[in-house]
């Protein structure tokens, strides 16, 4: 038997019910490469807002009614709003997105989905009906 925090005693099948390793592995290396997606689709809205930004500076430099301007003005306004959060968020994701482009973090990668099916089998015994069969049968008894 297994002990908790509270040193009460427990099962492993009941423990496993409600922690299940193998689905915390998965769950962070799922983790991992949504975060890696985000900050790629961050980068794009980064990016694409950045022209966006030269485009409105270019209506401006030849718009030659000023209240044109000024809307072309609020419109750069909001697009630089737009491109500085994008920015926030690739920025903060993009050591995630350096780590899994590393060789370590494939290696890595591939071992924790090893890590993952093994803990799967593990489980899935642990959670099976099981039976002992003697080894040596004794015919004295």
């Amino acid at each position: 038997m297994k002990k908790t925090e509270n040193s009460r005693p427990v099962d492993a099948q009941s423990y496993y019910e409600s922690v299940k390793p193998s689905e915390a592995v998965k769950a962070f290396l799922d983790w991992l490469s949504e975060k890696e997606e985000e900050q790629k689709e961050a980068q794009k809205s980064y990016d694409k807002e950045d022209a966006r930004v030269t485009d409105f500076l270019h209506e401006m430099e030849f718009e030659g009614n000023s209240k044109a301007r000024a809307k072309i003005a609020t419109r750069l306004h909001n697009s630089r709003v737009e491109r500085r959060k994008a920015k926030d968020v690739a920025d903060t994701l993009k050591p995630i997105k350096d780590f899994m482009y590393s060789m370590e973090a494939k290696t890595l990668n591939k071992k924790l989905r090893k890590l993952a099916a093994d803990l799967q089998i593990q489980e899935d015994y642990v959670a099976s009906a099981r039976e002992y069969r003697p080894r040596v049968k004794d015919e004295t008894l």
